[in-house]
């Protein structure tokens, strides 16, 4: 738990003013950095894009005790880029760090205990999880590292294990998940993982668009949730964005509109984290969570091949549990999983060595 950004943050609010070289400090540490890194990285934030420079003059003008800067922080404490809240509850957070800081390898070991049940015996996977302050989001994931928002969570512990959870998991599917050759060995991000080099646009597009919902679906149920009362519809809306973008890619070649509706289903923890949290809750009362090692070994296909194997093999009592994708978009996973599987044996073939050489 890496806290040292939000102490060096924390720390300039003792002060009454504070230069922008001060302020840049706290901007450059890697908490800040990287989660000004994920914010550009996501398609569905408006612009004006958050800089370095912004943020800077955001906590310069948090800092400030001038009247216009009080009365703007009093107004919202979103404002400033959320920082307008630590201002006015300084001593609350403050408290929060230290008790962070104390428990911190309690909730260490909540978080591995989430995350150990799915991950592959053979691996080791050390990481550290940054905590900084980012409005609108509440959790973030980059190629360095993984992070949170404190102010969306005060001290709500529950919430923050769970988000730290599903975070680490995205970063432990970076070190686990099938990836392009092509930037396997170049440090890759998250969303590397999502891309496929198919030789048709189109199935480049849908299989993007499948691995965002496995990722993100699994990574929500790792996390857990605080309730479920609304993941059934939430998951039903998924499939039929799902639908949407099948057509819109395969019937209408309409990569603008697929790409409106990728954002819809992934903005604000949308439809397809309900849709991959379903999947992957199916998928595990019928095969154990072993189904999901092996998926984040194998890949999305994979995962939603096993999604509908458990479909077809449920008493018919129990096929109102599950979601039914149809013929259309089973048939295009079946086929693209065919193509990988081939590309793979190839790939092997090329890696066994000639006996006579």
């Amino acid at each position: 738990m890496d806290i040292s950004g939000l102490q060096k943050l924390l720390k300039l609010f003792t002060k009454d003013s504070v230069t922008m070289d001060e302020a840049m400090k706290v901007v450059n540490h890697p908490a800040f950095s990287e989660m000004i890194k994920h914010r550009r990285s996501l398609g569905y934030i408006p612009k004006p894009w958050i800089t370095k420079k912004r943020l800077g003059k955001f906590i310069k003008r948090a800092v400030s005790h001038k009247p216009l800067d009080m009365i703007w922080k009093w107004l919202n404490p979103w404002n400033l880029f959320g920082l307008a809240d630590i201002s006015i509850n300084l001593q609350r957070y403050q408290r929060l760090i230290d008790t962070i800081s104390y428990y911190g390898d309690d909730m260490v070991n909540q978080v591995l205990k989430r995350i150990s049940v799915f991950a592959p015996k053979d691996v080791v996977f050390r990481d550290h999880c940054s905590f900084a302050v980012g409005w609108g989001v509440r959790g973030w994931a980059t190629r360095k590292t993984c992070g949170v928002n404190i102010e969306h969570f005060k001290d709500d512990f529950r919430l923050l294990i769970r988000t730290i959870s599903h975070e680490t998991f995205h970063r432990l599917q970076l070190n686990v998940c099938p990836i392009d050759q092509s930037v396997k060995n170049m440090h890759p991000k998250f969303d590397d993982l999502v891309h496929y080099p198919f030789p048709d646009k189109k199935d480049r597009k849908f299989y993007e668009v499948l691995t965002y919902i496995f990722l993100e679906g699994s990574a929500t149920f790792v996390g857990g949730l605080s309730s479920e009362s609304q993941m059934e519809k939430k998951a039903i809306e998924g499939l039929k964005l799902l639908r949407e973008i099948r057509r819109a890619i395969y019937e209408e070649t309409d990569f603008e509109e697929t790409e409106k509706l990728l954002n819809s289903g992934l903005k604000s923890n949308g439809p397809f984290y309900a849709l991959g949290y379903h999947m992957t809750n199916c998928i595990v009362d019928k095969y154990g969570s072993s189904a999901i090692v092996e998926s984040l070994l194998e890949g999305s296909l994979w995962f939603f091949k096993r999604y509908f194997e458990a479909y077809r093999g449920i008493s018919p009592n129990r096929r109102s549990e599950f979601l039914r994708f149809g013929r259309k978009i089973e048939e295009k996973v079946n086929e693209l999983g065919s193509l990988v599987k081939k590309e793979r044996r190839k790939n092997r073939r090329r890696e066994i060595p000639d006996q006579n050489s």
